[in-house]
């Protein structure tokens, strides 16, 4: 019964945190979520080890890197 609670406590902890308007997307080798009509950048998958931050990812503007 605890572990069940457990799991009902944590998977709400994890809803609290997310935006209800972000949504996930990929971009080339970038992976970001949208919030409010900007782009938050999450990960970068490539291999490059230099790299230029994009000014818009999927017509969205880039507003920080989360």
């Amino acid at each position: 019964m605890w572990i069940r609670r457990l799991t009902f406590a944590a998977i709400l902890a994890l809803l609290l945190f997310v935006p209800a308007n972000a949504s996930a997307a990929t971009s080339g080798d970038w992976q970001y979520t949208t919030q409010g009509g900007k782009a938050v950048i999450t990960k970068y998958t490539g291999s490059e080890t230099v790299v230029t931050t994009p000014e818009e990812l999927g017509g969205y503007p880039v507003s920080e890197i989360g």
